[in-house]
């Protein structure tokens, strides 16, 4: 299994890629199976990218580690000065370690600080988290929180 050691190694050299939020539109509604730097990076990009590198490390750890899609806190962003404050939709990386479920987010403010996801340091709204049993994904309802 993989340890935090590893996954702050991991998430560091994937937050230090530009986060990119404009593009052709073509580039933002494509999820990238591969993402490169110097493409449209968004947080589905950053999450995917993580969990290539985790799997790469463990080839088992599909079994304990996911995304997890997400409401942000409410917050006016810069790159839609015309529209109020609201929540946007999110996606972050989870790894199930001893019994604990961290948060590997491209917003942490620290690059390769993984977090725990109660408490978090963002009022996020958790809405569907990926789940792989015996092989096969599916999503549950994360409305209740984490597992």
């Amino acid at each position: 299994m993989i340890s935090l050691k590893q996954l702050e190694a991991i998430n560091a050299q994937v937050n230090a890629i530009p986060y990119q939020a404009t593009g052709s539109d073509a580039a933002e509604d494509n999820w990238i199976d591969n993402p490169q730097p110097g493409v449209v990076w968004q947080c589905r990009d950053y999450a995917i990218d993580k969990a290539k590198l985790i799997r790469q490390q463990d080839p088992e750890a599909t079994e304990y580690m996911g995304l997890v899609l997400c409401m942000t806190e409410i917050f006016k962003d810069p790159s839609f000065p015309d529209k109020p404050a609201d929540r946007y939709y999110h996606a972050v990386q989870y790894v199930r370690l001893s019994g604990q479920v961290y948060i590997l987010d491209n917003r942490i403010a620290y690059p390769s600080h993984v977090v725990l996801w109660r408490p978090y340091p963002f009022d996020y709204q958790w809405l569907h988290q990926e789940m792989v049993a015996n092989g096969v994904m599916a999503w549950r309802d994360a409305r209740g929180g984490l597992v």
